[in-house]
């Protein structure tokens, strides 16, 4: 029968009965005495009171324990076939509840354990010291076929186990106490977090075996999903306000004025934005609402998105995107007469390279390149009737370091574009001097602004059954009429009318 974890095997050794016997009789020996006090005695009344209270103040301390201690019920049938298993931990009690009557008790190590009989059903089990040792119970109905228990004492490690799971959740540890050694094993995010592990149950009393194996940086992988914005700053002065990202838990924030408080709302929760003239890092919750920031901007034509993608590259390990395309350009190879003109090609568009590394825990550390470039038919060149165009390009490097889920904000990197419309009468505007009184002309000054909003996360491989399905995947395939509604049409049953 079990009842706790395993023990030692059975050594014999006397003890615990002769006390249990006597605080039997020092009981019986109360009433007795309490009732012949009150008896025709009378002389000797004070001091048989006296010793009296002497002996109930002892119990009295023995009766407190008891309310206090664990219970359990055993049956000596059960204990007589195969001895029973407790678990205890130093400095506490239990309490166990026989059905047969005691007749004495002896445990086989008096110094890790203790037996006393308090009642002639009952026997409270005090633990010392860590180590295993032997009960053995005789009942008064059948002495010659005693009762066995195997006894493990440990120390009380719950406290110790639930302040480790409350630091570490995301890390993996497996804690087993085996007799007076604990067993760490798992993997953890670093070796630093194991020796953080090991160092809490130093104190405990127990022999810490620490199996605790840091992770594969190779299992780590980083999810960088990132957002290019082209914001037309001429469209948000029109706006007329500065920007912050209005949310209390926001670390820090983008603006023309740092420090100053936000001037109005586009929408709920997200205030309005101008950036700044200079390039400008922000670090962000991912409840800072940077999502319905961008959708604000984007609904007053105020902000262009150029490309939304999410990137995984493992720790330490460089990825690169690019949304954009190649154009054609001729180089010219040789000199003299044998001149060969050769096509090759140059990317444009937006690019971003970055490269992930995963310092302590969930900390990362990232490496970035962003890059936008277009094409400049202004700047470029003429060459055999065929115009190249040249590259307008806006890039920056930097290195940030953030936890897992938070966000971070690179903006400006500006773009002017001073652009010339004239507007002529025909006929009357090529009048030599006198046409320009005949023709007007504007100058529209285009300011924009590139803004990289990137979000970190550590992620792991799932297995294909933790995938969820696709919409639409686990619906029938819809035809004709039903596949242009969209749904099925509703049957109706016809019921048949049965002739009389």
């Amino acid at each position: 029968m079990r009842l706790g974890m395993n023990a030692s095997p059975l050594r014999s050794s006397r003890g615990g009965n002769i006390r249990g016997a006597q605080g039997g009789i020092m009981r019986k020996s109360l009433w007795i005495l309490w009732r012949r006090g009150f008896g025709g005695k009378r002389r000797r009344a004070p001091l048989l009171l006296a010793g009296a209270l002497a002996i109930a103040a002892g119990l009295l301390d023995r009766g407190a324990a008891l309310a206090q201690a664990p219970g359990m019920r055993v049956r000596f049938a059960d204990i007589r076939q195969q001895a029973a298993e407790l678990l205890l931990y130093t400095n506490r009690s239990m309490l166990l509840q026989f059905d047969e009557a005691l007749q004495r008790v002896a445990i086989s190590e008096p110094k890790i354990a203790e037996a006393v009989i308090v009642t002639p059903t009952q026997v409270l089990l005090n633990a010392k010291s860590m180590g295993r040792c032997t009960l053995v119970v005789w009942s008064a109905v059948d002495p010659d076929r005693p009762g066995f228990f195997q006894v493990a004492v440990g120390a009380d490690l719950e406290p110790v186990i639930r302040r480790v799971r409350a630091l570490f959740p995301s890390e993996k540890i497996a804690i087993e106490l085996v007799e007076d050694r604990l067993i760490l094993s798992g993997t953890v995010s670093s070796e630093k977090i194991a020796e953080r592990v090991a160092q809490f149950f130093e104190g405990t009393g127990v022999k810490v075996v620490n199996l605790l194996a840091p992770a594969p940086a190779s299992t780590k992988q980083v999810l960088l999903q990132v957002r290019v914005a082209e914001v037309n700053r001429r469209a948000l002065q029109e706006l007329g306000a500065n920007y912050t990202i209005a949310q209390q838990a926001v670390p820090a924030f983008i603006g023309t004025n740092m420090f100053h408080t936000p001037l109005g709302n586009l929408v709920g929760g997200v205030a309005n934005m101008t950036f700044s003239d200079m390039v400008n890092l922000a670090l962000f919750q991912r409840s800072s609402g940077a999502g319905a920031f961008i959708r604000a901007l984007q609904s007053r034509n105020a902000i262009r998105t150029l490309a939304e993608p999410n990137i995984i590259a493992l720790n330490g390990q460089k990825a690169s995107f690019l949304a954009g395309g190649e154009f054609p350009y001729p180089v010219v190879q040789g000199t003299g007469s044998s001149i060969a003109i050769t096509i090759q090609f140059r990317e444009f568009g937006v690019r971003l390279n970055f490269t992930p590394t995963i310092v302590e825990g969930d900390r990362i550390r990232l490496e970035l390149e962003p890059e936008v470039s277009a094409l400049d038919f202004t700047s470029g060149i003429t060459i055999a009737g065929t115009r190249i165009p040249g590259l307008v390009n806006r890039k920056a490097k930097t290195t940030v370091e953030l936890e897992d889920g938070q966000s971070f904000a690179l903006a400006g990197l500006l773009s002017n574009e001073v652009t010339r419309i004239a507007t002529p009468i025909p006929g009357l505007s090529f009048l030599p001097i006198l046409g320009y009184l005949f023709r007007s002309q504007r100058y529209v000054n285009n300011e924009t602004e590139l803004v990289f909003i990137c979000t970190a996360h550590v992620v792991k491989p799932v297995s294909p059954e933790q995938l969820p399905p696709l919409p639409g995947q686990q619906g029938a395939e819809l035809q004709g009429l039903e596949g242009f509604f969209g749904h099925r049409a509703p049957t109706v049953r016809k019921e048949e009318k049965r002739e009389k």
